[in-house]
């Protein structure tokens, strides 16, 4: 295998890497809200905070920013809110650059109970740091897909 290969394979696991991470986190997300697991709150710190950079964004689909520091709280706070919550992930593309992947993927809500239809479809563009350890989660950008529905 020369060289240009081996990039090559290397660059795709680390694209597999952060399609991997947008699920797990989605996945943790749903199973919190739900509360389908015991409810430890070191969770939210070693299977959400410590995934995010300390410069983390969020832009919510209604425009509202929130910073990493704010959302230990509301997550702290929306355990077990929700029995009936589903988030399922797809259509996730990935790219990459100077230590930075972008992953754009759709996200669904079902039963959602703080967004303004409980039934929803968002598409999300993910900026993720790639030159640490870990993959960092460094901003998210949520807009809002059009209802089909007539």
């Amino acid at each position: 295998m020369n060289s240009t290969q081996a990039t090559k394979s290397d660059f795709r696991a680390s694209l597999d890497q952060v399609q991997k991470e947008v699920t797990r986190l989605h996945d943790f997300l749903e199973e919190w809200i739900r509360g389908e697991s015991l409810r430890d709150l070191t969770r939210v710190d070693t299977e959400f905070l410590d995934y995010l950079h300390t410069d983390f964004q969020l832009i919510q689909p209604s425009g509202e920013i929130k910073l990493r520091s704010q959302l230990a709280d509301s997550l702290t706070a929306s355990y077990g809110v929700n029995a009936d919550f589903k988030i399922t992930v797809s259509n996730v593309e990935t790219r990459s650059s100077s230590g930075l992947v972008i992953a754009t993927y759709h996200e669904s809500q079902f039963a959602a109970q703080s967004s303004v239809k409980s039934n929803n479809i968002r598409i999300s563009t993910a900026i993720f740091d790639s030159t640490q350890t870990q993959l960092k989660w460094l901003h998210l950008h949520e807009t809002w897909i059009p209802s089909t529905e007539n």
